[in-house]
């Protein structure tokens, strides 16, 4: 919700759709559930009947499983054991992860096509409102932490790879580190195209309010992804240290299992790698 109310209130966006994968423990026994799909805005009047339409598609092809939608929260997809039980399926969350890709490029093109012709000429005008309609506004997150074999409570490892466009692009990551004695976080906002510089601090203080600060040495892209041409300005924002222990910069190559990808990780990186260079050459 605080990111949907910095990007709305900071950018002038006119809704958020979060969709990101995440490896969570849901209880003392280490039982797992997968988190794939957010939304944000349904609240103040984003429409999300395009979103109810994938929740149905997934839950219709695997069968026994179901898909949990709670307005501005985290959606969870889980098999169902029954009680309070949830199956953690590695295999079918990447299945999942493949149609929420998959979903969002058909969206997407569609979007595009549909508007094609009255936005062509806006398309690039760097002095246009970034708000536009709900459903052409969009925020892609990833997420992975430690899988279910190799989680320790009280030690996270993970990451986040966003991408945000309303006409316009920000590419947003995000590295850290849970232990039991310090958390670090180190978060960087990339902006290219015809976002402002303006816009980018009114984001940056949006952000501030909410409890983050700017930190003050600029996080470079990680090593071996594809870079996105043009001209691109870096804002690194990090949690407050009065409501965070020890922060510091980490190491981008840090992941779980002490600096290897999880599980599956590089393929769907680069799957989003691909569908950010699309989202990149159509706006």
């Amino acid at each position: 919700d605080i990111v949907y109310r910095a990007a709305k209130e900071g950018m002038g966006l006119a809704g958020v759709v979060t969709y990101y994968g995440e490896f969570l423990a849901v209880d003392d026994f280490s039982e797992f559930k997968t988190s794939i799909l957010g939304h944000y805005g349904e609240d103040y009047g984003s429409d999300v009947s395009w979103i109810r339409k994938f929740k149905t598609n997934l839950e219709s092809a695997d069968k026994g499983s179901k898909v949990y939608i709670y307005p501005n929260a985290n959606t969870y997809f889980a098999t169902y054991r029954g009680g309070n039980s949830y199956d953690f399926d590695r295999q079918k969350a990447e299945k999942a992860w493949n149609r929420t890709l998959d979903f969002l490029e058909e969206q997407f093109d569609a979007q595009t096509q549909s508007s094609a012709s009255s936005s062509a000429e806006t398309a690039t005008d760097s002095t246009r409102s970034p708000a536009g309609s709900a459903s052409s506004t969009v925020f892609l997150r990833y997420s992975v932490t430690k899988g279910q074999d190799d989680y320790t409570d009280g030690d996270r490892t993970g990451r986040d790879l966003s991408v945000m466009f309303s006409g316009e692009f920000n590419l947003y990551t995000r590295t850290y580190r849970e232990t039991d004695e310090r958390q670090y976080v180190v978060k960087s906002l990339v902006k290219s195209g015809s976002i402002s510089q303006s816009r980018l601090n009114d984001l940056q203080s949006s952000l501030e309010d909410s409890g983050f600060y700017n930190y003050p040495k600029q996080v470079p892209q990680f090593e071996g992804r594809p870079r996105i041409e043009g001209p691109a300005d870096t804002v690194s924002i990090s949690a407050r240290p009065d409501t965070h222990a020890d922060l510091k910069k980490v190491n981008h190559k840090e992941g779980a299992r002490g600096g290897a990808y999880p599980d599956g990780f590089e393929n769907v990186e680069e799957a989003l790698q691909k569908l950010m260079q699309r989202v990149v050459a159509k706006n």
